[in-house]
Formats: structure tokens, sequence, C-alpha cells
């Protein structure tokens, strides 16, 4: 009996052995299905995505690459949970993906884990290899705005638009701060100065957040008394924006003040 138990223990582990070993073939397979899921995923075929990404999951588990783009799409799915646990497998095997670690931060922002995401961007705003420290700051600053401390926030956008590469951002969530504590002016010149950075930009890529802009500037226009300012902003705010949310949002807010 005993020599039966050791045979089979000897077995398994030959079969485990085998389990955990990827041949070439099965990477290149593995390697096809991760870029079909990324050419899905920049046709926005979320759904689409998902499924070769786990193909090649299912083929090779140890590639960061497909654990970054398959957490992206569960991201944009809307499944954080599992997004989260990609970009720390992501990681676990490349520890140097500074990008990971910016979206793990921005899915953190999109659970409210205000704490986990001020960790995380902190991390980031510290590593000497990031190149984008002004997205972290603002990140960050957002975390801490939620969180209830608007001084800390205002000092990660400030420091953030010192550093650039976040500008819009962080003009964006300056004004939303200043709005929250009734400076409305203030929050005006913000909410313009995002409009002036985005004027003339494709709106495909930036109709969101100028369409945003231009409707927080109407509420802050309707607020200081200057109604057709703020309808001149809902007309062009509810174009740039299209069918999403701040250009539906827009044509119901011109419609309550016509």
């Amino acid at each position: 009996m005993h020599s039966r138990l050791l045979w089979l223990a000897g077995g398994c582990a030959v079969l485990l052995m085998a389990c955990a070993t990827t041949s070439h073939e099965d990477r290149v397979r593995a390697e096809t299905h991760r870029q079909l899921g990324e050419i899905q995923l920049a046709r926005h075929e979320v759904e689409l995505a998902i499924r070769e990404y786990r193909n090649a999951l299912e083929l090779y588990q140890k590639d960061p690459e497909t654990h970054f783009g398959v957490s992206e799409a569960y991201r944009r799915k809307g499944v954080f949970d599992l997004a989260e646990h990609h970009l720390q497998q992501t990681l676990r095997l490349d520890p140097a993906n500074v990008d990971a670690r910016l979206n793990l931060g921005v899915v953190y922002l999109q659970m409210e884990r205000w704490q986990d995401a001020i960790r995380v961007n902190s991390t980031l705003i510290k590593d000497p290899t990031f190149y984008r420290p002004g997205r972290a700051l603002v990140n960050r600053g957002w975390a801490h705005y939620k969180s209830g401390n608007a001084e800390l926030a205002q000092r990660d956008y400030s420091e953030a638009l010192k550093q650039g590469g976040a500008r819009v951002y962080a003009h964006m969530n300056l004004g939303i701060l200043y709005y929250s504590r009734g400076e409305t002016v203030d929050a005006v010149n913000e909410f313009e100065r995002v409009v002036e950075l985005l004027q003339g930009r494709q709106p495909e890529m930036f109709g969101a957040s100028e369409a945003e802009a231009r409707f927080r500037l109407a509420q802050a226009h309707v607020k200081l008394g200057h109604h057709e300012k703020a309808i001149e902003h809902l007309k062009v705010a509810e174009e740039r924006g299209g069918k999403g949310q701040w250009g539906r949002k827009s044509g119901e807010y011109l419609a309550v003040l016509r």
C-alpha cells in the first residue's frame, strides 16, 4: 500500500510538472490571442477582447501584457474586482510597470477606495522612473478631495500644474473644488482654462472633457446670474459632448434654462 501511495505521489508530480511547462507553440498561440484582444479593445469591442485575453491566459498565465490588457477590458466593463486582480498580477510579474500601477490607482478611485488610491499614487509620485507625475498628483488629489481633505487636494492640483502633463484635469478638479466651497468666480476661471486648452481638439478624444467643463461653467454662470453665458456654453457642450453623459446632461439643462 505504501509503495502504491508513493507511485501516486510521483505520478502527480510528473503531471504537475507537465502542466506547469508551457510549450513554445502555446506561447505563440497565446501571443496571437493577446494581439487579437488588443485589436478588439482598440475597437471598443470589450466583450470580444475579454474572450481573447482569457484564451491567451489559458495557454500562458505568466505574460504581464495579457494581464494588463484584460485588466483594462474589465475596467471598461465596470468589473473592478477582476481589473484589480489582473493589475496586481501584472505588477507581480513586472514590478516596474508604472502604467499598471497608475491604472490600479484609477481602479481604486472608481471603486471609491480613497485610501488605497492615495497609497498607490503616492508610490508613483515618489518613483523617479515615473514619467507622468502630474497624472498621479491629479488622481491623488481627487482621492484627497473625496476623502474630505480639500487642502491636500488643492496642494496636489497646484503641484500637478507645475509638473505639467495633466493640466486639463488639474484645472477641472480645481474648478470643482472651488465651486464646492462657494468660490464661484475662481471656479469659472478654472473651467474656462479647461475650455481654452481643449478648444479645437478632436471631439472624439476631448469632446467629453470639454462638454463637462462647459456644463460646469453653465452651472457657475447661473449661480452668478449670467443666464445667457450659461446657455451659450450649454449649446456648445451639447454639440461637443454628443451622445455621451455630458452632452446629454447639457441638453437637459439647456431645456430647463430655455
